[in-house]
């Protein structure tokens, strides 16, 4: 599955589990990205992004940015 965000500002948030499983993520774990945009079609600019991390939706840390293609976020710093 994809999300579109469409244009810059924009943001989302997911959960690495299920309503019966709690995944947490830890340090040296690897957050993947796909960036679709050009890669995909060609139609669309590739923005940079950032990625962070919340254990509770409040306190955010980030941990790396990403563009065009696949991209490896390392988690860190946790």
């Amino acid at each position: 599955r994809f999300v579109s965000l469409g244009a810059t500002g924009h943001w989302v948030s997911v959960s690495f589990g299920t309503r019966n499983e709690d995944v947490t993520v830890r340090n040296g774990d690897v957050i993947i990205v796909y960036e679709l945009g050009t890669t995909l079609c060609g139609m669309f600019d590739d923005e940079p992004y950032l990625v962070s991390v919340s254990s509770d939706l409040d306190t955010w840390i980030e941990m790396g940015e990403g563009g065009r293609g696949t991209n490896n976020i390392v988690v860190s710093g946790l």
